[in-house]
C-alpha cells in the first residue's frame, strides 16, 4: 500500500481466504486517503536528508538516553510501592 520496504504479517480471519476478503465494503476506498498520508509521512521519515529524519533521529536518541538513566524504572516502582502504601493506609 504504501509500496516501500517492509514487513507485515496478518492472519486472515476464520472463514476469509485473504485479509482484504474480511474489510467491509468501501473499507479501501475510505482509507486511500489516509494512506496517502502515511505514505508521505512513512517516505519523510525514511528519507535520510530530511529535516524530518533528522528530527525523528534527535528525538529517539533523546528518549533513548532518557530511558537509559540509571535507576529510572526502580524510581517509578518506588513511588508506585509508596502510592500503594498510602492508599491501601487510607482505607483500612
Amino acid at each position: 500500500m504504501t509500496k516501500l520496504p517492509f514487513l507485515v504479517a496478518f492472519k486472515p480471519p476464520t472463514g476469509c481466504s485473504t485479509v482484504e476478503e474480511a474489510f467491509p465494503e468501501g473499507f479501501t476506498d475510505r482509507i486511500c486517503d489516509s494512506l496517502t498520508l502515511l505514505s508521505k509521512a512513512i517516505k519523510s521519515v525514511m528519507d535520510e536528508n530530511s529535516e524530518i529524519s533528522g528530527l525523528v533521529k534527535k528525538n529517539h536518541d533523546i528518549l533513548r538516553q532518557k530511558l537509559a538513566q540509571p535507576g529510572l524504572m526502580s524510581g517509578y516502582f518506588d513511588k508506585f510501592v509508596k502510592d500503594l502504601q498510602a492508599l491501601v493506609g487510607n482505607n483500612v
